[in-house]
């Protein structure tokens, strides 16, 4: 009787000792997130994305004051930003400016796009919600007539 008390005591304890650490491990932790751009008019709920941009969570930039609300449709944007899940109230920004940069140039229509988040175990998220309205214009146009006169 003696015995089998203990080997209850002790499964026990086990249990509560060893019971939190493993439910803690299996607890994603974000390692990777993928941004997807639309085309001009592409649904993205229905739609396929034309391009995507992979991006280590590491080199994310989180407990951020959010920046100042942006126009309806921003023009050359050069940073993602989404709600921080471990700070509520603050914001993780990423540095896109060379993925953004290089999309192509529209003369009217704007783009979206949305985010996926993949953790440790190769879990990815649903799909964000839409992004604001933004678009890729190209510079203005260059000086003509330039010469150097005495």
């Amino acid at each position: 009787m003696l015995k089998h008390l203990l080997r209850r005591v002790v499964v026990a304890l086990v249990v509560a000792l060893v019971g939190p650490v493993a439910a803690q491990a299996q607890t994603g932790v974000f390692v990777r997130a993928d941004f997807q751009i639309y085309q001009p008019g592409v649904d993205p709920v229905l739609g396929a994305p034309f391009q995507t941009s992979t991006y280590a969570i590491t080199a994310t930039t989180c407990n951020q004051v959010a920046p100042a609300p942006d126009p309806v449709i921003v023009a050359n944007p050069t940073r993602m930003i989404w709600n921080d899940p471990t700070n509520p109230g603050k914001v993780c920004i990423a540095d896109q400016a060379t993925f953004l940069a290089a999309l192509p140039t529209i003369g009217s229509g704007s783009y979206l796009a949305t985010m996926t988040q993949t953790d440790d175990f190769g879990t990815t998220t649903a799909r964000s919600a839409p992004s604001n309205s933004f678009t890729r214009r190209p510079p203005p146009a260059a000086a003509t007539g330039l010469r150097s006169t005495k």
